[in-house]
């Protein structure tokens, strides 16, 4: 935040950063980390209870119910008042509190209730829990990181920027004015995104926020709305080609498997169950976030690895399968490209930013599992087609960098205020 208490790009997020950090989420601290790079004042808000929120709307008509799972932010009001923390107003103000926030990289935390400074034991029970974030919050320094049950209507911005539908909701009452963009990164009026709170979701659509889209069919979609449009990046500097494509074992496989209807989860196990009875000397690794039991016992799980372990997954395999059937854009597609991977998935709408049938990679235009393992099972069987497609997929993947996300986000920005009263300051 400046000296004079303003931010000029405020980023506002639901939930509380304790699991493994969501591709979008990924996308929103790499923005924001660059735009402090580049002397702008940034701040990352986090709405820490989406649920509350969600049924103060859900109140009002009834169409869905939300059930308390058992969240971090309950836990904490259960044991809030039994730690020896006192109100937290700074990285100093005691000892416990100054001690984690040089753990988790200096980052500076405010407070806007009397007990939030709790959140600074975030990182230490992340490593305590052996739980991987996926990002590293350090590469934040100088980015001011917020919490609070709402949004504090006292915080001065010249943009705001917010996530998901449950906080585009509660942040319209608040604000409205013409640099307060809404983030779109999937439909999330689609069920497979949203579940039951698809109408809800949908509401949050119409209201008067500026789109911001990451894939064509998204801008189609909210074309009157004059949507501003960037691509996506991922870390190409750090996924890449470690053990030559032509080398690896051309039956090493890699799937992804993640909780969520639009992940598709169901259909990449049924489709290895398949490929392991048809090709049984298939070496089949998987990573996500299910749990152990519901992974056949044949196939290798990872659970949640580290930036460091997945890229080892990557460069052991040929071949790549993601198994979702709705995406915004499908990033671990593209790391797995510039792995070195062939890769195979459904057309679940954001790979068709990136990924020609048969050229690239292959899209399974037929939502089924033994559609999907047919798919994987051709790459295995035809290893020169295997090799010009994991060819051809890294050189497009390459073009997909972080610096290339950046430089659109902010040229649409700026173009786009460029014709305001108020224009872009920079």
């Amino acid at each position: 935040m400046s000296k004079d208490g303003k931010f000029d790009f405020l980023f506002v997020l639901g939930g509380v950063p304790m699991g493994h950090a969501s591709g979008g989420n990924v996308i929103v601290y790499e923005l924001a980390r660059r735009l402090t790079r580049d002397g702008y004042q940034v701040g990352l808000f986090y709405l820490s209870d989406v649920n509350d929120i969600l049924k103060q709307y859900l109140s009002k008509d009834g169409s869905a119910t939300i059930v308390n799972g058992a969240s971090l932010t309950r836990y904490i009001r259960l044991i809030l008042p039994f730690l020896p923390l006192k109100d937290y107003g700074g990285p100093k103000s005691n000892s416990l509190a100054g001690a984690l926030d040089l753990a988790a990289g200096n980052i500076t935390m405010n407070t806007f209730n009397s007990r939030i400074g709790y959140y600074l034991l975030l990182p230490f029970l992340r490593k305590l829990l052996k739980i991987g974030f996926g990002y590293d919050m350090r590469n934040l320094r100088g980015v001011r990181i917020l919490f609070g049950r709402e949004f504090d209507k006292s915080l001065v911005s010249e943009r705001v920027v917010v996530q998901g539908f449950p906080v585009a909701l509660h942040l319209s009452s608040h604000r409205t004015d013409p640099k307060t963009y809404y983030l779109i990164q999937a439909f999330e009026d689609d069920p497979a995104v949203s579940g039951n709170l698809y109408r809800l979701a949908a509401k949050s659509l119409e209201l008067p926020l500026k789109k911001i889209v990451v894939n064509k069919e998204l801008y189609k979609a909210y074309l009157k709305d004059r949507p501003l449009f960037f691509t996506p990046g991922f870390d190409s500097n750090f996924f890449r080609v470690l053990r030559p494509i032509e080398r690896r074992d051309p039956k090493s496989v890699l799937v992804q498997l993640m909780k969520g209807k639009m992940k598709g989860a169901s259909y990449g196990i049924d489709a290895m169950e398949y490929l392991k009875k048809d090709l049984s000397d298939v070496t089949i690794r998987a990573f996500g976030n299910l749990e152990r039991s519901m992974i056949p016992h044949h196939i290798e799980f990872h659970l949640l690895p580290s930036k460091s372990e997945l890229q080892r997954l990557y460069n052991m395999s040929s071949v790549f399968v993601s198994p979702s059937v709705r995406e915004g854009f499908g990033l671990p597609v593209l790391e797995a490209m510039h792995s070195g991977c062939a890769v195979v998935t459904f057309d679940n709408g954001g790979v068709n930013e990136y990924l020609r049938d048969n050229f690239n990679g292959i899209i399974v235009r037929t939502i089924d599992s033994n559609s999907l393992k047919n798919a994987i099972a051709g790459l295995i069987q035809d290893s020169p087609k295997r090799l010009v497609i994991a060819r051809n997929g890294y050189q497009t993947s390459a073009a997909y960098s972080y610096g290339r996300m950046y430089h659109q986000f902010a040229q649409a920005i700026k173009n786009y205020e460029s014709n305001l009263a108020v224009p872009y300051d920079r």
